[in-house]
């Protein structure tokens, strides 16, 4: 189930919503199956796939939900994004809209 959703007012999605539910639903599938080695490895932390136009990270928020990240791969973007530490991401969190008040 898709929560929340937003993007800068200059970008365009190349998706519908409908492709990115269906996309956010393999994603979470793919998610689960990594718990099938977890005691051999340890919990995922994070998952970042590279494709020719984008890149997309996969963060678990808590047992339940994940956050899901697309941003160019551009070089400018992907050198923004790696001066963010993983663990920060937390902060970013703290008005999760995932949450009733």
């Amino acid at each position: 189930e898709l929560l929340f959703q937003k993007r800068r007012e200059d970008i365009r999605s190349l998706f519908s919503l409908e492709e990115t539910k269906e996309q956010l639903s393999s994603t979470i599938k793919s998610w689960k199956s990594r718990s099938e080695i977890e005691e051999k490895i340890g919990k995922p932390l994070y998952s970042i796939t590279s494709y020719e136009k984008i890149k997309r990270m996969t963060i678990p928020i808590d047992d339940e939900h994940l956050l899901f990240i697309s941003m160019d791969n551009n070089g400018d973007e992907v050198e923004k994004f790696k001066n963010i530490s993983i663990k920060n991401i937390a902060a970013l969190l703290e008005n999760d809209p995932t949450k009733s008040e």
